[in-house]
């Protein structure tokens, strides 16, 4: 079991329902969860006026915690942390003794 004091995040997820008449995505309302972890990276690529910045980050969900079970619906789902949105684009769940762990999401 995972220590709940290392869990300090909160994010809200709002999954894709369906496109629009111009082909655009549309999202559900937002489901907040509570008790994860979310590490975030900003990587550097280039040099010089060619440099571009990306901000990557892994979403750790413990469903023993935070009662919420993941699936294929949550890709390309929007991630919101409070400061900026996330584009989810993995989802590895992680196994214990045959048993479901946790869910590591790479996020965009």
């Amino acid at each position: 079991m995972i220590d709940k004091r290392l869990l300090q995040d909160t994010i809200s997820v709002r999954k894709v329902q369906d496109t629009d008449d111009f082909g655009d995505l549309t999202y559900s309302e937002p489901l907040t969860i509570q008790s994860v972890r979310f590490d975030r990276g900003v990587s550097v690529k280039g040099t010089n006026n060619s440099k571009t910045k990306d901000k990557t980050g892994t979403v750790f969900i413990y469903p023993a915690v935070s009662k919420v079970d993941v699936d294929d619906s949550w890709l390309e789902a929007t991630i919101n942390d409070g400061n900026r949105d996330y584009i989810v684009k993995s989802i590895q769940p992680n196994y214990l003794n045959g048993k479901l762990f946790s869910y590591e999401i790479g996020v965009v």
